[in-house]
């Protein structure tokens, strides 16, 4: 029996929606004035994944009413979605059921070939705008470059889903989303850096994600694949390594430092929080949050070198 995992899964009845979507600052994108406009005014029913929207055309007053469903996906950016189309009778019955409303118009940009849906927010969302495009493919959607005038992607943000911005408003413009990479070779000591690190991001008003990789050799080549998706604006890395028998000590101090060094003379904002220490006891002290707190200072690092990268681009 079919069931919503499985048409979430593989859908028969649900269409894959290929998604991107960017904030955007006002101030730089172009004028848009005299576009093709609409009128969306959307409800999230409480309690489900249902939304109920009303799309009144600018220039004619056409409406047409629809209650779509959103699937939930390990993609994304390629989600199935299913939407039926109502009469206003039907609408005016789901409209009884409470819900969280959202209000935007939807401007057709075209740019370089492309036609870009640009969402101007009103009410409790008034100043906040995005854009968004969607693609038949998920190769051309994945390589996409985006207008210059874009700001950050945040196709993988849950914070701007329609639902999300409903329910807890406008996300701070001035708010960052840091990756912390963590290579995680000793628990204990992995588990204090994080907290650290996770407590000066959320202490400073940042979002964050977490990543980990097999060892602190791998972290500035996570760091460069991850930059290239354009989600994060600063990153994090967190690892232990403590001196054994070998020479191996100096090989993977030296060149996760040399690696990340790199990267940071790319441009890229990176707070260092990879330990090295001839013993766990040094490592315990550094890591720990109430004494050194290593973790929270590369947190503190990574935020002060994206003010400068800020500042200075």
């Amino acid at each position: 029996m079919r069931s919503a995992a499985t048409e979430a899964a593989d859908p028969k009845y649900a269409f894959v929606e290929r998604e991107r979507r960017w904030r955007i600052d006002p101030a730089r994108r172009p004028s848009l004035d005299g576009l093709r406009a609409v009128l969306i005014e959307d409800r999230y029913l409480t309690g489900t994944r249902c939304r109920l929207r009303r799309v009144t055309e600018a220039g004619t007053g056409e409406t047409v009413v629809k209650l779509t469903r959103k699937y939930d996906a390990p993609d994304p950016l390629a989600r199935p979605i299913v939407t039926a189309y109502l009469d206003e009778v039907e609408y005016a019955l789901f409209a009884t059921l409470p819900a969280l409303p959202l209000t935007k118009r939807r401007y057709a940009v075209v740019q370089d070939g492309a036609t870009w849906s640009v969402d101007r927010y009103e009410g409790a969302l008034a100043g906040l705008e995005t854009a968004e495009i969607e693609w038949p493919d998920d190769a051309g959607l994945r390589t996409l470059v985006a207008p210059a005038w874009f700001g950050r992607d945040v196709s993988t943000d849950p914070r701007y889903q329609g639902a999300s911005l409903a329910r807890h408003g406008n996300p701070r413009s001035n708010m960052a989303h840091i990756l912390i990479v963590e290579a995680r070779f000793y628990d204990h000591l992995n588990d204090m850096l994080l907290a650290g690190a996770r407590a000066a991001i959320e202490a400073a008003g940042h979002s964050h994600e977490t990543m980990t990789v097999p060892g602190a050799l791998e972290a500035p080549g996570a760091i460069a694949l991850a930059v290239e998706t354009g989600r994060y604006d600063a990153f994090v890395a967190l690892g232990v390594v403590i001196r054994g028998e070998t020479y191996h000590f100096e090989i993977v101090s030296n060149e996760s430092a040399r690696g990340i060094m790199a990267l940071t003379m790319d441009g890229i904002a990176i707070g260092n929080g990879i330990l090295t220490t001839e013993d766990e006891a040094q490592a315990i002290v550094r890591a720990d949050p109430v004494q050194l707190d290593k973790g929270g200072g590369a947190a503190k690092a990574a935020l002060a070198m994206l003010a400068l990268k800020e500042r200075f681009g």
